[in-house]
């Protein structure tokens, strides 16, 4: 029998994966919205149980839906301040390109719905890493998770530089991977070729998404 967890992620995609015939009891059910949440899938199950393909209860429908009106809450909040921290970012003339959650939910997914995220992602220009940082605390009122290392140690060693913005979190990224050989990869001037959404911070230009929830 396919897991369940599984045929949620391949929903819509060709795929072996199987999406369950009846039901699930309440204990199985919960413990899917429990995963699909922690696997950021909760958009896709519930996508795909309002269009008919995973079959629910009432209950459990009712309890989908107020999970994921949470969680969409959150992600529209999230997105308010990748907007914010781009449009900081660009008045300091500092490039950079929203990714994970914050991009693919409007350049991959059918719907942005279907993709919610918890915090903030954005890749800067490698050399830039601290004073990004310096920005987005300034500029938000936010606060560093940790302090740098050594003088210098952001922008040539550091992967990531964490910044909390009041419940939020915004993960400026230099490169994808740990550790001091590690290359770093600057972002392009748009975060997606496909039209016309772009979260992308530049010197030149700013274009912003709009949030759909259905």
């Amino acid at each position: 029998m396919t897991d369940p967890t599984d045929a949620v992620a391949a929903w819509g995609l060709p795929t072996e994966h199987r999406l369950p015939e009846r039901p699930l009891d309440d204990e199985q059910f919960r413990a899917l919205l429990a995963t699909c949440t922690h696997e950021r899938v909760l958009g896709l199950l519930g996508a795909a149980v309002r269009a008919g393909a995973f079959p629910v209860t009432a209950g459990q429908r009712a309890e989908l839906d107020a999970r994921w009106q949470e969680w969409l809450g959150h992600t529209l909040r999230a997105e308010r301040l990748a907007l914010a921290v781009l449009e900081a970012l660009r008045g300091a003339g500092i490039r950079a390109a929203a990714i994970k959650g914050t991009a693919l939910a409007h350049t991959i997914y059918a719907e942005p719905a279907q993709r919610v995220f918890g915090d903030v992602d954005l890749l800067v220009e490698p050399n830039r890493l601290r004073e990004a940082g310096c920005v987005v605390a300034g500029t938000l009122g936010g606060t560093r998770a940790e302090p740098e290392l050594r003088p210098g140690f952001d922008d040539r060693f550091a992967r990531e530089l964490l910044v909390r913005v009041g419940d939020l979190e915004v993960d400026l990224h230099r490169t994808f991977v740990n550790g001091a050989s590690t290359m770093a990869t600057a972002p392009p001037c748009r975060a997606s070729t496909k039209a016309p959404t772009s979260l992308c911070a530049s010197p030149r230009t700013v274009k912003v998404p709009s949030a759909r929830v259905t």
